[in-house]
């Protein structure tokens, strides 16, 4: 599998081993949450996969509503979204990139692009010769969905800069373009108000800034955090199987998703995998595996200016003359020398991820493991 990155898959290794304890930590947190609330058996250490909200169990903030410890706020959140269409709301999210000084989705992105699809998966086709993307989604906005457009605006403007490179670019994965997509749910949540869709008394003094920060902090954990394994035991596994090819490739995959992920299948018997592009292409998930702890390493960068100043954090990012540059170099240098040249990043490492999360580790181990009440 290609790989930019010196002793990847070792260091992919070592990067897990750190923050399997958080995962572990979430992870006991959920499954507990979710037997309270189906009436599962306490007897299984797993989750199923089926009732974690994404198709491998890789994204759980579908299923916010039965985790969440308070839920107030995230109900407000939710039913002031419920009643936006991405197409109304898809402006608004074009302001995020104009934040970040990425510039305009384009005109073509509007003449081209459908929001009337009955499937909510967000699909991206670029036309390199007439240099743009346009998206093919449904119309509905909830806060997944919120979070993941904001994700593929941020992938638009990026392909807008540069179609000439794009063919090559996308043999050549990038853990760059990764992270600068992940910035794209902290975004989101941080622009709640901003945009419009809460007020800002509701969002900036709710009565429990603890609680709010809280809850900001479970949604992205839920977002984020089920996704490192999968990608990890997903490139493991087929490498594994390349080498050696002494088991059965089903057996090994649900082995190291019971292991890695900590999820279960209906038989554990299932080819689930077939439906993951990655793998029926034979595409490597390592930049992405990669990116999601770089997106911390570049977001601890300018904590300091969002930490000392007043507004939103991409606002910080827009004034960095540096960030334009890197964004711009992109097509002309790989991503590991990019990082070294622009913000002196020689290696990806765990530790802003963990800083970032910590506290959430010590909520989630002081917070009473309550059952949730059904929502409706």
């Amino acid at each position: 599998m290609l790989s930019e990155y010196k002793s990847g898959y070792n260091h992919a290794q070592k990067l897990w081993k750190e923050v399997e304890p958080l995962y572990k930590l979430l992870h006991e947190f959920v499954r507990i949450r979710i037997q309270n609330y189906y009436k599962i058996s306490y007897n299984y250490t797993s989750i199923p996969v089926y009732l974690l909200g994404s198709n491998f169990g890789e994204d759980w903030s579908n299923i916010a509503n039965i985790v969440l410890a308070n839920l107030k706020l995230y109900e407000e959140i939710r039913e002031a979204l419920k009643g936006q269409r991405k197409c109304s709301a898809s402006p608004k999210l074009q302001q995020g990139n104009w934040k970040l000084g990425l510039g305009a989705l384009g005109k073509q992105f509007w003449k081209k692009s459908n929001f009337s699809q009955s499937n909510c998966k967000l699909h991206l086709f670029s036309n390199c010769a007439e240099k743009y993307t346009e998206i093919l989604t449904c119309d509905k906005v909830d806060l997944t969905l919120f979070m993941d457009i904001h994700e593929s605006a941020i992938d638009i403007v990026l392909r807008n800069q540069d179609y000439s490179s794009l063919a090559r670019r996308e043999l050549r994965f990038s853990a760059v373009d990764e992270a600068l997509r992940g910035l794209g749910s902290i975004i989101a949540l941080d622009s709640l108000s901003e945009y419009g869709f809460m007020s800002e008394e509701s969002w900036t003094n709710y009565h429990d800034q603890n609680d709010r920060k809280n809850m900001e902090l479970i949604i992205h954990a839920l977002r984020v955090l089920p996704k490192l394994p999968y990608y990890l035991l997903s490139d493991v596994t087929r490498l594994d199987h390349l080498e050696s090819r002494q088991e059965i490739f089903t057996e090994a995959w649900w082995r190291n998703r019971m292991k890695l992920q900590g999820v279960q299948g209906i038989s554990n018997e299932e080819v689930d995998y077939l439906g993951d592009p990655f793998i029926t292409l034979n595409k490597p998930r390592l930049s992405e595996y990669l990116g999601i702890f770089l997106q911390f390493q570049l977001l601890d960068y300018y904590k300091k200016y969002y930490y000392f100043e007043n507004g939103n954090i991409a606002t910080f990012i827009k004034n960095d003359e540096n960030f334009r540059k890197f964004v711009q170099d992109r097509p002309n240098k790989d991503w590991v020398r990019l990082l070294e040249f622009h913000y002196a990043i020689t290696e990806i490492s765990s530790e802003s991820l963990l800083n970032y999360f910590k506290p959430l580790q010590r909520y989630l181990k002081e917070v009473l493991l309550e059952p949730i009440p059904t929502t409706h």
